[in-house]
């Protein structure tokens, strides 16, 4: 539903949907111009990036090439990976197939960046995860929000401490996560607790091998993995 209230995950997957039709759209109209269906770029992906990592500035957004890098990051995620998305969707069943993802939204990031989940015949879902426990870091800590980070913001936490092509291996064996925020009540120091579930083992392994390699000032960070099951905890030091 349009209205509904939703999870950063959920919120960023359908910016992606919304904005990469917007763009695909274009570059439809860019395309036809050259005397070319759109098809011929939806159903050739390899087509499509080097395009994206070619293209003039309508494409690659010269605004955004130019914003500061945390502004830059969610910007490019919702346009690029949008468009790719958007693309598999055209390249399937035509403006029908972008059309019917506006019915039927995706429910993660995950198929956003992995196209094929969503339109497999069962699709990959985000498993259903509880939330961190209110009084998970005991007396003195007050709990705050809970959200999810989803595939997406799962890759963009950990590209803040390791090298980027790396979050993005270790994230995209995500099948579902859910976090809560505490603020220690003596000084208002913030701690997080995420709580994630992977595709099996191996990609829980994975994740839990970058997640050990943080290393942040003024916080340590804790991991542990329980067959794919995965907790991680940001507590500030002493």
């Amino acid at each position: 539903s349009y209205e509904r209230e939703r999870t950063i995950d959920e919120e960023n997957a359908f910016a992606s949907l919304v904005e990469g039709d917007a763009t695909l759209a274009m570059v439809g109209h860019m395309i036809q111009q050259q005397g070319r269906p759109l098809s011929s770029l939806t159903r050739n992906s390899a087509l499509l990036r080097m395009l994206i990592r070619n293209g003039p500035d309508a494409i690659r957004g010269q605004e955004i090439e130019s914003a500061p890098p945390i502004v830059r990051l969610p910007l490019v995620s919702r346009y690029l990976d949008g468009l790719v998305y958007c693309a598999a969707l055209h390249g399937r069943r035509g403006w029908n197939g972008v059309d019917a993802a506006h019915r039927h939204l995706p429910a993660s990031t995950e198929q956003i960046l992995h196209p094929e989940r969503y339109l497999a015949a069962r699709r990959d879902d985000p498993i259903a995860v509880s939330p961190p426990p209110a009084d998970a870091l005991g007396r003195g800590w007050r709990p705050l929000g809970c959200d999810t980070l989803g595939e997406w913001g799962m890759r963009q936490t950990l590209a803040r401490f390791v090298a980027r092509r790396d979050a993005a291996r270790a994230a995209a064996g995500w099948g579902g996560d859910r976090y809560r925020v505490y603020r220690r009540e003596r000084d208002g120091a913030l701690a997080m607790v995420l709580e994630s579930v992977w595709d099996d083992e191996d990609e829980a392994r994975e994740a839990q091998r970058r997640w050990r390699e943080v290393r942040e000032p003024g916080y340590r960070w804790e991991v542990r993995r329980a067959g794919r099951a995965l907790t991680v905890r940001r507590l500030p030091l002493e």
